[in-house]
């Protein structure tokens, strides 16, 4: 999360607001509380789905800047961070896609020492992914699962391929799944 606990304790801290924070993967849950003790406290949920977006995370980091240092009023951060949120994403479904397939394929070569092949199926593996996670939508248990389970299957098929290879090499399979996964 990146020491996000951190900023929202340092940003409470210096407008004087008691909170506490409870972080989950996509969840985040802010609980205010009245220094007086007069009211009962405020629970609020925050969920975004789960990704990076550098834009957002930039103009999040702008208005959370602007707020801290009394630039902007703290209602005008909130209206501003709304609006950052239902922003509508950069890229389409196609690009994110092709983003993928690049990714994969630019990983396998120059972090594992892959083949061009290697490199295909990499690259056609992470958007096949991105698909699912597409379709998906913020299902984040089901993509999870599937994420696992993808991976668990690709690096079966993979270890079967290499055997099959090299199987002068490596006398059993089971050595091979424990050693590159």
């Amino acid at each position: 999360m990146h020491k996000i606990d951190e900023q929202l304790t340092a940003a409470c801290d210096f407008l004087s607001i008691k909170a506490h924070f409870v972080l989950f993967n996509t969840v985040i849950i802010l609980v205010f509380e009245d220094p007086d003790g007069a009211s009962p406290s405020q629970k609020h949920f925050i969920q975004r789905p789960q990704g990076l977006s550098l834009e957002q995370l930039q103009r999040t980091h702008a208005v959370y800047s602007a707020v801290i240092h009394d630039r902007i009023s703290a209602a005008e951060g909130a209206r501003q961070l709304k609006a950052i949120m239902n922003h509508r994403e950069t890229y389409g479904v196609y690009v994110k896609i092709l983003f993928a397939f690049l990714a994969g394929f630019a990983i396998c070569p120059m972090g594992f020492s892959g083949s061009f092949v290697d490199s295909l199926v990499a690259g056609a593996s992470s958007a096949f992914l991105m698909i699912v996670q597409l379709l998906r939508g913020g299902d984040v248990l089901f993509t999870g699962i599937f994420e696992y389970a993808g991976y668990s299957i690709f690096c079966f098929c993979e270890n079967c391929t290499h055997l099959a290879i090299f199987s002068h090499t490596q006398d059993r399979c089971g050595d091979i799944c424990i050693i590159r996964c």
